[in-house]
């Protein structure tokens, strides 16, 4: 097996994110679209499977289990969801005794389509991965039975029996904390139903889960489960992000060892630590660390034995959820100063320690063959434990690119020895507290547009005066009758090309099949609002005129021959004129300047970037300029 599995995980996973026009995200390139409008949504799980306890045990037994949910989705990425379930654990133990155990378990959980981070929002997606994190509580009771069956041994029951040890939950199971981390792959059924297979890994906060007292592992038990999903009408109509950029952080204080040994100044020793990240949406920013630091612990005693960490280093690389809480309560303002962002993820370290028993040096995770020292499965031989990091930051804007934060973490780490104590009292963990600079490449700030019924606009043409045509010295009059446009305010969804169902029947089919005049030709045009890239725009007006095309060429026939009639159909793209029109039409401080500015520049799309965030309310213009205009020219 690869001992470095995770860390090239982890790395490859940060390549794949850091795009390769990292310092070009404002070139005019072509780009997919990468968000749609969203609806959050609440929903409802079921789903049973099989699990296993994994620590010290013999030989693991999978056993069944199930549970029930219901979740929250914020947006098209992140969402959180509640389970309780019951299920049982089995073990056959190394003394060829056996442990039966059943538990109730409850969890609140953070979910996030890694899909949609990376590919882009897509309604119509069929399937989507979703990494989880989260924190709950495991409510358990163990019996132990010799090889003939009896019992020898209880843990959680409630009765009396001298050989029964209750806990403080329900009926005195044994209460524990759990991070339950995993992952679901989702199979979209339909518009409600889906179906998910999930693997969860749940951390125990305790040794005695697997049947085995101060075992050397930590307890974890793992589930393998089959899910349905179905989901409530769309609570309410939101966009599914607004501010979107790339960021580097460099950051490095203070870093000190929490176990049983004793707190001292003294052993308050450092780190630093890079980072790359991304914010989607007006809250949540995803971003990897890769870090080095340095620990030491004071002395501790252990049955009169002197324990000390001399010296210990280590690597650390990890991936976090952070969740900026000022623009979550109070919306998103692009000159606040300050922001406050809580966090959690999932890593590891990879350490070295050289300590202290007494008069005897003990070394773990070195690259040497020293009898006194332990080796491990990282680089170098170094020890290799799992982090749970976990923290709050303070950011301040010191520049439109440029933030100043200090960070507090706390990293669980998945060992007992860390302090250079093992099986001690308590768990081992080490904390951070940093400062740093993030800076933040150029953004893509793809705004909210709140769409709103307009009703549609028939405007009709007079018929033009009747212009001679000469055929052969014969002059002769040909009548054209009447040609006139229809256009839709709102005729196409954001980022969409199927005609909104609002707009459909429309009374210029009625007009022109009337059967008063013969329908000669049908010119479509259609048209994007100009907040997208340039080619996605022209693409997305060239799909709508295909649709209002295919529409007209639908309901004409049911009257008339269509193939007799010549249809044009062409894409223009991003409606800049339009758009300047609505702006001088409109009431909106500041059109005068707005017009101006776009008038003056060949860059519009960089200007209307900053249009839009000095004045958001531009936005609401842009549903009219989703559109197909359609002029049908008829002749008597």
């Amino acid at each position: 097996m690869n001992k470095f599995s995770f860390t090239k995980t982890l790395v490859i996973i940060i390549f794949a994110m850091i795009p390769f026009s990292f310092f070009g995200q404002e070139s005019d390139r072509p780009s997919k679209p990468t968000r749609a409008d969203f609806k959050n949504y609440l929903y409802f799980t079921g789903d049973f499977g099989l699990g296993m306890p994994s620590a010290d045990n013999f030989n693991q037994t999978f056993k069944p289990n199930g549970h029930i949910g219901m979740g929250w989705q914020f947006d098209n990425i992140v969402g959180l969801k509640g389970k309780i379930g019951y299920g049982a654990l089995g073990t056959d133990l190394a003394d060829a005794n056996t442990m039966k155990l059943d538990y109730i378990e409850s969890s609140l959980s953070l979910t996030m389509s890694l899909t949609d981070i990376i590919f882009g929002y897509n309604p119509n997606r069929l399937v989507n991965f979703v990494p989880h994190i989260g924190i709950g509580q495991l409510q358990y009771r163990q019996q132990f039975e010799d090889q003939n069956g009896n019992v020898i041994r209880q843990v959680g029951y409630d009765n009396n029996n001298p050989i029964n040890e209750k806990g403080g939950g329900i009926l005195f199971r044994k209460v524990v904390f759990t991070i339950p981390m995993g992952a679901e792959l989702n199979f979209r059924l339909g518009q409600h139903w889906g179906i998910y297979l999930d693997y969860t890994a749940s951390r125990v906060d305790s040794r005695t889960l697997d049947g085995k007292i101060d075992g050397d592992k930590r307890d974890w038990f793992t589930s393998f489960n089959l899910g349905a999903v179905y989901k409530l009408n769309n609570a309410s109509k939101r966009d599914s992000a607004k501010y979107n950029n790339w960021f580097l952080t460099l950051d490095g204080g203070a870093a000190w060892l929490y176990g049983d040994n004793t707190k001292s100044l003294d052993d308050v020793k450092g780190n630093l630590n890079i980072g790359v990240g991304y914010f989607f949406g007006n809250c949540w920013s995803v971003y990897a660390k890769f870090g080095y630091g340095i620990l030491e612990g004071a002395q501790v005693w252990q049955d009169n034995v002197i324990f000390e960490v001399l010296y210990s280093d280590y690597y650390a690389a990890n991936i976090n959820l952070s969740l900026d809480l000022i623009n979550c309560i109070f919306g998103y303002k692009e000159n606040r100063l300050f922001g406050l962002s809580p966090h959690i993820g999932y890593g590891q370290i990879q350490y070295r320690t050289k300590t202290l028993a007494g008069d005897e040096y003990l070394m773990f995770g070195y690259d040497n063959d020293s009898e006194n020292n332990l080796k491990g499965d990282g680089m170098y031989n170094r020890r290799v434990v799992a982090t749970v990091p976990m923290g709050i930051e303070l950011t301040y804007r010191f520049h439109k690119n440029l933030d100043i934060y200090a960070d507090y973490t706390v990293n669980w780490t998945n060992t007992d020895i860390l302090d250079g104590r093992a099986s001690g009292n308590c768990y081992d963990y080490f904390n951070t507290a940093n400062v740093g600079l993030r800076y933040k490449f150029n953004k893509k700030c793809e705004p909210v547009v709140e769409e709103e019924p307009v009703e549609p606009i028939i405007q009709y043409i007079q018929p033009e005066t009747p212009e001679p045509i000469i055929i052969r010295d014969t002059v002769v009059i040909e009548k054209t009758h009447v040609y006139y446009n229809a256009y839709t305010d709102a005729f196409f969804g954001v980022g969409d090309s199927q005609i909104h169902k609002d707009y459909r029947n429309l009374p210029i089919v009625e007009k022109a099949a009337d059967g008063s005049a013969q329908i000669r030709e049908v010119v479509v045009n259609g048209y994007a609002s100009p907040e997208g890239p340039a080619e996605l725009n022209l693409q997305l007006s060239e799909n709508r005129a295909n649709a209002a095309a295919d529409y007209m060429k639908q309901e004409l026939s049911k009257e008339v021959n269509i193939t007799e009639i010549d249809f044009v159909v062409e894409g223009k793209g991003a409606d800049w004129e339009g758009f300047i029109q609505a702006v001088k039409e409109s009431n909106i401080e500041g059109r005068d300047e707005i017009v101006s500015t776009l008038n003056s520049t060949t860059e519009c799309e960089d200007a209307l970037r900053e249009i839009m965030a000095k004045y958001p309310q531009v936005r609401k213009l842009f549903p009219q300029l989703r559109r197909a205009g359609i002029t049908i020219t008829s002749v008597k």
